[in-house]
């Protein structure tokens, strides 16, 4: 199974639609996962897109989609689980669509065009349901200490720290073919 995320601009290229019909006709076990964060390039949906939103295209593809929040970890990964089932059960290619919002630019070229490209009280509503943060409270109801948040979120920082250290390490030599399914599959 494959799953693969692109952003609401990027539907606009032929390959997106050949590739997502051709994984709908063909019954591929792939998750598409549309990033509709409501800008491409400084374009806003809805200069580029009609209608206003992607729940149609699933069924325009004749596959199953569901849309979720995107700014939420629990509606993402419940979302994504239910399509990974969907695919392992031989019903072919899910479409997913993450209803989110892009808080600042593609780079930081462009950083000044993205706050000028929308009103800053929408900066402002969106910047309170950062999925980090939003998930952070919920581990607190839930009785997560602020110490073990912590914790975490060290041995977390220092994962990261050594994954990318590896993979700049990892630039030095060509790894051999055999391992190239190494580490690409998680359930």
């Amino acid at each position: 199974m494959a799953l693969t995320w692109v952003g609401d601009g990027s539907t606009k290229t032929a390959a997106a639609h050949e590739g997502t019909n051709f994984a709908a006709v063909q019954r591929v076990p792939a998750i598409f996962i549309i990033e509709n964060n409501q800008v491409a390039l400084g374009t806003r949906l809805e200069q580029h897109h009609l209608p206003a939103d992607f729940k149609d295209w699933p069924a325009s593809y004749g596959v199953w989609g569901a849309t979720f929040d995107g700014n939420n970890v629990l509606d993402a990964f419940a979302a994504t689980r239910i399509a990974a089932e969907r695919c392992r059960s031989g019903n072919g290619p899910a479409l997913l669509i993450a209803e989110t919002f892009r808080m600042g630019g593609h780079a930081t070229h462009d950083e000044r065009e993205a706050r000028e490209t929308f009103p800053a009280e929408l900066f402002k509503s969106w910047g309170k349901r950062d999925p980090i943060g939003l998930y952070e409270e919920y581990l607190k109801e839930e009785g997560v200490t602020p110490k073990t948040l912590g914790e975490l979120e060290l041995e977390i920082t220092e994962h990261v720290e050594r994954a990318a250290a590896e993979a700049l390490a990892s630039r030095e030599k060509m790894p051999k073919g055999e391992s190239a399914l190494d580490g690409v599959y998680a359930k």
